[in-house]
């Protein structure tokens, strides 16, 4: 916005497309100018006093607050709004409001810190859209009185404290270990049986293993639960995968 844009000696005033100006008389609010050429006459002392844009407007706004289980997560959202097209709207906005973007700073900060602290943090991921619908319903019902429509509200980020962060990442870490040792385990019991059905005066098997190489793998040379017959195969080599290590076992006539 910017104010008392006294129009020039003829009376001729230019508004610009997408934008708006108040006119005002002896400084009363008279009517408004949309986009075009307008004649006012200095005479009656009619001016333009203020020029609103009319474009969609975003305002990023980032708020911190607690979560339930006492987590610091910064809430990010950002709000598009508009001004009304209807001369109610336009006079609203020009005389009803000295900033319009702290006013709706305000109101997502009012809305996340009465609705977070209320959730764990795991479902603040999950609520996100409630929380939105709420920020864009509270936004809506307050900033119409101004002239102003709420057109969205999106969450575009949740970002816990970056200690928070870690220990997540450790915790999903350890939850997928956890599963590949037991995978390991399975294979090493289902592998140990076959073994012991074999007979020594007959060739069993011959069999390749591909696995990942990793320190819970039993099928590693050197890891203690590997079988005796496993752990003595003449045959072990190398795969031409980095990421795999295959084992060749052989088990003879005895």
């Amino acid at each position: 916005m910017s104010s008392a844009d006294i129009c020039s000696p003829c009376g001729v005033v230019i508004v610009n497309q997408s934008e708006v100006k108040t006119i005002e008389q002896c400084g009363a609010f008279t009517g408004v100018a949309h986009p075009g050429c307008h004649c006012l006459i200095p005479c009656l002392c009619r001016c333009v006093n203020q020029t609103l844009s009319m474009r969609q407007q975003q305002l990023h706004v980032a708020c911190e607050t607690k979560t339930k289980d006492n987590v610091f997560v910064t809430v990010k959202v950002a709000v598009q709004y508009q001004i009304n097209m209807d001369d109610e709207s336009i006079k609203a906005a020009a005389y009803r409001l000295t900033n319009a973007r702290d006013q709706i700073e305000s109101y997502v900060f009012d809305v996340v810190r009465s609705s977070v602290p209320k959730i764990e943090l795991d479902d603040v991921f999950e609520t996100k859209d409630q929380i939105s619908d709420s920020i864009n319903t509270q936004l809506t019902s307050s900033m119409s009185k101004f002239g102003y429509s709420i057109l969205a509200s999106p969450i575009t980020d949740i970002d816990p404290d970056a200690q928070v962060k870690r220990a997540m990442n450790e915790i999903n870490k350890m939850k997928r270990l956890r599963v590949a040792a037991g995978v390991c385990a399975d294979l090493t019991a289902r592998f140990a049986f076959l073994c012991s059905l074999c007979r020594p005066r007959f060739l069993a098997c011959a069999t390749i293993l591909s696995l990942p190489r990793s320190p819970l793998c039993p099928f590693s040379a050197s890891h203690p639960s590997l079988p005796p017959l496993c752990a003595s195969a003449p045959h072990s080599h190398a795969s031409k995968h980095a990421h795999c290590t295959c084992i060749r076992i052989a088990i003879g006539r005895g």
